[in-house]
């Protein structure tokens, strides 16, 4: 979600494009051709730039949101799965999985600066721009590595619930919540003192998570017969709504502006859009 624009980018996986969707009418107004096998995607406003990970390519395809053109391609890791921007210093970090490693990517020049190695199996990548931490789970020893951006080192390891995959920050709140899949729960990681502060227990076989940070409302999608979006109240860490979207593979994220939540579904080819105002 660029939240300046108000423009979702959807990666389809099966033919290698990104889906530009205007977030004020719903309408997919470009289709643009990637590498192979695009997964994960982040925005950059500030710099108008658009970073979609290739899983078959290992590489970042960068696109041009002025454009909706690729305007270059940065080589990766092997197993590039996702990817997250801070979007004060201009950074991208794409995550490799089989390489079990972040790649630090300068958005101005486009080239990868610096590797950092993070645990087990790693799923996703987030970013607290407001301290310059970046933070990865790791599905295979059910932990969350900690990076400070500004050595690209890992200071510490967070021990959270089974198989972590979706992770997400709100920096106003000092959470972190990381969707555990392997045992139908939310860790809420204390960004001050990097330590589990609580547990919300969510639907079946949690994915993928995203924050709405002006409310501090969590959405975390859960993949069952059909899908459905659990609805957290930050504050009181409570679930306060259960929603059913589509089916297949998910990930959601936020307009901040809106406050309209966009869940994909992977299955049936959709997008569901959820409390748009």
């Amino acid at each position: 979600m660029d939240p300046v624009t108000r423009t979702v980018y959807v990666g389809n996986d099966d033919d290698n494009t990104v889906s530009v969707i205007d977030g004020t009418t719903n309408t997919v107004t470009a289709t643009v051709p990637v590498g192979g096998n695009p997964r994960g995607v982040a925005v950059d406003p500030g710099t108008r730039t658009v970073y979609v990970v290739n899983w078959r390519d290992d590489t970042v395809s960068v696109i041009d949101s002025a454009t909706h053109t690729v305007s270059g391609t940065i080589d990766v890791g092997f197993g590039a799965t996702s990817v997250a921007v801070d979007p004060i210093t201009h950074t991208a970090y794409a995550l490799a999985l089989f390489d079990a490693t972040v790649s630090v990517i300068d958005g101005l020049t486009h080239a990868v600066t610096g590797t950092v190695r993070v645990g087990y199996m790693p799923a996703r990548v987030a970013v607290d721009a407001s301290t310059r931490t970046v933070y990865v789970t790791n599905e295979g020893d059910n932990t969350v590595s900690v990076i400070d951006g500004a050595t690209n080192t890992v200071t510490a390891t967070v021990p959270v619930g089974g198989s972590p995959r979706g992770v997400a920050v709100d920096p106003g709140a000092h959470a972190v919540y990381v969707a555990n899949r392997g045992d139908a729960t939310l860790s809420v990681i204390d960004t001050l003192t990097h330590t589990v502060a609580g547990t919300v227990d969510v639907e079946w076989g949690p994915r993928s998570v995203a924050v709405d940070e002006r409310t501090h409302a969590v959405y975390v999608t859960n993949r069952g017969e059909p899908n459905t979006v659990s609805v957290i109240d930050g504050s009181s860490r409570a679930v306060t709504a259960v929603l059913a979207v589509g089916t297949g593979r998910t990930n959601v994220a936020v307009d901040p502006g809106g406050h309209a939540v966009y869940v994909t579904n992977g299955d049936d080819a959709t997008v569901s859009v959820i409390g748009q105002q």
